[in-house]
């Protein structure tokens, strides 16, 4: 009896999506590349052991590749797509005959539309990355990726509107149909979403779990447990989080005086803000302007 062997192949337009593709981003908001390229690529970004500003998606279509997280390996096999937030201190391991994509996604991007629509990026637990397996109609999603990666990669500047809206239906095609392995979409974790939403649109004026819980609709100690039991971590520390990042990116992209920063990030006392900032970023301010470090 004879037997056959189905041959999967890569996509048509996986040489022209990747045509240009280099070490360097050529879109600052979005980096999208091949695991074939980084695995040749040893001293890429991506390899290096670092606490994440910004969301990354890596999709091993085949092969297997490992990622250290907070010092512990986590296995990614076939046919998953491993999610990390920022602030997650990782390092991926990737043998040469992996298979797959890795894209990097700032904060800012996804805010420019409403990402509380794509609950896996609301999910990540924060001592570990979320891992999904990818499902039937996948191919929808990868041929978007591919897309998004020509547009990324082509020698003309991409209007970062056009990337918004390919990201917006990659998302959407991940979400339907992919699967969580771990930590799934819960009440709790749709809690969590809604939270983190919050944060990040009024950490300026809402500094306290009360104002949270208020705008909810549920008791500040329901909330305080809920964000404890997804992410590990007490929704006081989210709060300050964002406003944290939120320093850092004014203090390294302008220069915009400590008062003015304090001010635009709710605080009336500069002292009291400056305090806040050492106290959480673990440097003073001066310090972390003169020389911004990871953390």
């Amino acid at each position: 009896m004879n037997t056959t062997s189905t041959i999967v192949k890569r996509p048509a337009t996986h040489t022209a999506a990747f045509r240009f593709e280099a070490v360097d981003p050529a879109f600052e908001p979005l980096t999208v590349h091949s695991l074939e390229f980084l695995a040749q690529h040893p001293a890429a970004p991506a390899f290096t052991q670092e606490r994440l500003r910004h969301f990354e998606m890596i999709w091993i279509k085949k092969g297997q590749a490992s990622l250290s997280l907070y010092q512990q390996q986590h296995i990614l096999p076939a046919n998953t797509i491993a999610c990390l937030a920022p602030e997650q201190i990782r390092r991926l391991h990737l043998p040469a005959d992996t298979v797959g994509y890795y894209l990097k996604l700032t904060p800012e991007l996804l805010n420019s539309f409403d990402s509380t629509k794509f609950p896996l990026l609301h999910s990540i637990p924060w001592n570990h990355p979320l891992i999904v397996h990818t499902g039937h109609g996948v191919e929808q999603a990868e041929e978007v990726l591919l897309t998004l990666a020509r547009e990324t990669w082509r020698q003309e500047a991409i209007p970062e509107e056009v990337a918004s809206s390919y990201v917006r239906i990659l998302m959407i095609y991940i979400n339907r149909h992919c699967a969580c392995s771990a930590n799934s979409i819960t009440r709790e974790a749709g809690l969590m979403k809604d939270f983190i939403a919050l944060v990040k649109s009024h950490y300026a004026e809402m500094k306290s779990v009360n104002d949270y819980a208020s705008k909810l609709g549920v008791t500040p100690g329901y909330l305080s447990r809920m964000i404890k039991r997804v992410s590990g971590l007490p929704a006081s520390y989210h709060i300050r989080h964002w406003i944290i990042l939120e320093a850092k990116r004014m203090a390294e992209s302008s220069p915009t005086s400590l008062k003015e920063i304090a001010y635009a990030l709710g605080f009336e006392d500069n002292a009291h803000f400056s305090k806040f900032f050492k106290s959480y970023a673990g440097v003073n301010f001066t310090s972390y302007r003169r020389s911004p470090i990871d953390g």
